[in-house]
């Protein structure tokens, strides 16, 4: 992924852009750009995905909008095809042209035609307005505590909702964007999760209703493949990565599995995990994670996550990264609740 920052502020310079910039630069070692303009600053460090090419280049332009963008929308060609019959053209194969032309086409209901997951900010220099699908930091406060959001993790494990560690700081939450026009601030709701019963589903044949699962499932997991550099999925003994690795084996083609071990036998899973790959027949890696590599991970944390949370498997998970790493994959597909989903 991506690292995006900037400010608001007339009193802050580029340097300030640069520095907030320059701390994100393990989410994007490939490239930086920056956009500072009548106390505006936006700033970008690049992970190349998509569009490799200096066409990929951010922050981004075109007409009066300038944007920011971290994350990837997985349907950008389908969104493209929308766009070239509106008579746009365009000079790059990434995704972020595309979401820029979708905003000056179609504005925030933009929003509504991508598949992906992403954060971004859009800035209009005619009307000086600016439309975050993100959140933003200050590293001014980066010593200032929210003593709320610290109860709150030692209670649940996590920070819930816009809150965030940081006093002063808040995140936008998911499926919402923030308008900001001359001194007048608004958040809109532009997506959330339908919970009511559809009792339609209660008249259809099981074996339909699975069908239908199972196209979704092969849509959702192939979209996640778009990349233009190599793909590989965390693949553990579990229901979850084990379908993710089966489904795209037989759908999208070879691809590259990894896979940790301990030495603990008890939490031990690589064996049954090389037995699936070999299954699947995957280009399969592994490494076994030792005490002295977990302490190791453990005192780097402060540097890998924005804010405390009490997910252990995050060492784990930061080890099987690097080991995907040391074999030039840099997007990685990983599976999380499908023993549950799945029974």
């Amino acid at each position: 992924m991506c690292g995006i920052a900037g400010f608001i502020d007339s009193t802050k310079s580029l340097e300030d852009l640069k520095a907030m910039t320059n701390a994100l630069i393990r989410r994007g070692p490939d490239d930086e750009g920056y956009f500072f303009e009548q106390g505006v600053g936006l700033g970008h460090r690049r992970l190349s995905i998509i569009d490799l090419s200096v066409c990929g280049h951010q922050p981004m332009f075109f007409e009066d909008l300038v944007i920011i963008f971290n994350g990837e929308i997985y349907n950008y060609k389908e969104v493209k095809k929308e766009l070239e019959k509106e008579g746009y053209s365009f000079e790059s194969s990434s995704d972020t042209e595309v979401v820029i032309k979708s905003f000056h086409c179609w504005k925030e209901k933009c929003v509504s035609r991508f598949i992906g997951m992403f954060a971004f900010a859009i800035y209009n220099k005619a009307d000086r307005s600016i439309y975050l699908f993100k959140s933003y930091l200050d590293p001014g406060e980066a010593s200032q505590l929210n003593t709320q959001s610290l109860s709150l993790f030692f209670q649940l494990g996590y920070i819930a909702s816009n809150e965030s560690i940081i006093n002063n700081v808040r995140k936008l939450p998911p499926g919402h964007y923030l308008e900001l026009k001359g001194d007048k601030l608004n958040i809109h709701e532009y997506w959330n999760v339908n919970f009511n019963e559809n009792k339609g589903w209660l008249k259809r044949k099981e074996e339909d209703i699975l069908d239908e699962l199972e196209n979704i499932i092969i849509d959702a997991f192939c979209y996640r493949m778009v990349s233009d550099v190599p793909v590989g999925v965390f693949l553990s003994a579990g229901i979850d990565s084990s379908m993710v690795a089966a489904v795209l084996r037989k759908n999208y083609g070879e691809i590259e599995t990894f896979t940790i071990g301990f030495d603990d036998p008890s939490f031990d899973e690589s064996k049954e995990a090389a037995e699936i790959a070999g299954f699947l027949k995957t280009n399969h890696h592994s490494a076994v994670l030792k005490s002295g590599k977990a302490l190791q991970i453990l005192e780097s944390f402060y540097d890998i996550y924005d804010e405390p949370h009490g997910d252990n498997s995050c060492v784990p998970t930061t080890f099987v990264s690097e080991l995907a790493k040391q074999h030039g994959a840099k997007v990685v597909l990983s599976a999380d609740g499908g023993d549950e989903l799945f029974c």
